[in-house]
């Protein structure tokens, strides 16, 4: 009995094995010559290893001349600066914060001009690249050199910073680093230079996200503030291929798509009063530059929250054309348009054009081309026109 109760055992031992060599091979099988099917969680998972793309063109080499290591002739690198406390433009908010104090505004641009001279030189040495002008050569050398020497002093780091500091820190990072992203693949760079720079954009990057993480409900962390950071952080994280940075800026883009109202307009900068349709085309800068680096990495943020920045955008050219009549009727206030329609602050309107081409803003730019705005990468009539 204990013999035949062995043999069936050893049969159904065998016949399973059997079963399973046969199951094996087949699968094996079908994997060599089946078509690989990617499930939209992979999909995910696989772009998210992906480089993060940039939403200008990438110069690889010099559009006229080939840059060499020899030497330059540059202006001496500014000092650093590490101390950010300065004063407010805005010391009476008795009505609303839309009120300049002169004499303050005079300290202030005192006290932040070495910071705007340097985001200033940038820029024209990045128009000088990727324009392709003469001395490209010397541009390019300049501007690693500026960088380089910021980086290794922690530049806009390690000293104290008031609200106006943490300000300003965003928006010079949004110039540096929408600069810097668009030449640092140049052949022949110094690649112990270039670890530098990304190494101080990451720490600048990372502080920006430390100061507008503080007091997530209060005004400046919602408004045109909040945009300004998300896009500097936005910006650097592509310019350094870093993902964290990308979700962060991302998670507040869309945090600014739901606030927004249904007829396009942004509740916290109609508290600007007078000045609330100069605040909306500031804030129409960092919003659509976040829109199209998201759309060229695959999250088409354009039509987020039933087509929010379509509905932003549709408000602006509307108000361009109509004396800002929607603003004007929700303020009660006569728009005030000192510093509203210039270069700096319709340049956006190039980027999304470039994109959804519209006749009213083609018609309206044609007289603010090239459109330039240091902070949102230079010249994005270059960048995104095809027809210059």
């Amino acid at each position: 009995m204990q013999s035949k109760n062995m043999k069936i055992i050893f049969f159904y031992a065998l016949s399973l094995f059997c079963v399973i060599f046969i199951a094996i091979n087949g699968k094996l099988a079908a994997s060599d010559h089946a078509p690989v099917e990617i499930t939209l969680q992979e999909n995910k998972e696989l772009s998210a290893s992906s480089p993060l793309i940039s939403p200008y063109p990438v110069l690889k080499s010099l559009p006229q001349a080939e840059y060499t290591t020899s030497q330059s002739n540059c202006p001496q690198t500014p000092k650093a600066i590490h101390d950010l406390i300065f004063v407010s433009i805005y010391t009476d908010k008795s009505q609303g914060v839309s009120i300049v104090d002169k004499k303050a505004q005079k300290k202030y641009r005192a006290q932040t001009r070495q910071i705007k001279r340097y985001e200033q030189k940038i820029e024209k040495w990045l128009s000088s690249i990727t324009e392709g002008q003469e001395d490209a050569p010397n541009s390019l050398r300049c501007m690693i050199q500026w960088l380089y020497d910021w980086a290794r002093e922690d530049s806009l780091l390690k000293g104290e910073a008031n609200f106006q500091g943490e300000a300003n820190r965003k928006w010079a990072l949004a110039t540096i680093a929408s600069s810097y992203g668009q030449i640092k693949n140049i052949k022949n760079i110094n690649r112990e230079k270039i670890k530098t720079i990304d190494a101080w954009l990451k720490r600048l990057g990372q502080q920006v996200i430390r100061d507008y993480n503080v007091n997530p409900e209060s005004k400046s962390r919602n408004n045109n503030h909040m945009f300004w950071s998300a896009w500097a952080v936005l910006i650097t994280g592509i310019a350094i291929d870093d993902r964290d940075f990308y979700n962060w800026s991302m998670k507040h883009f869309k945090r600014a798509m739901h606030h927004m109202n249904k007829d396009g307009t942004l509740p916290l900068e109609l508290f600007r009063e007078k000045k609330a349709f100069n605040y909306h085309m500031f804030a129409g800068g960092p919003l659509v530059m976040m829109a199209e680096a998201f759309t060229v990495n695959g999250d088409n943020m354009y039509h987020y929250n039933n087509d929010a920045m379509h509905r932003f955008v549709a408000l602006i050219i509307t108000e361009l054309q109509n004396g800002q009549a929607l603003i004007t009727d929700k303020t009660g206030k006569k728009q005030d348009l000192k510093g509203t329609i210039t270069v700096g602050q319709l340049a956006w309107l190039e980027v999304y054009n470039a994109r959804f081409p519209n006749k009213d803003i083609e018609a309206y730019m044609k007289d603010f081309r090239p459109a330039k705005q240091r902070r949102l990468g230079g010249n994005l009539t270059d960048a995104f026109r095809s027809e210059k």
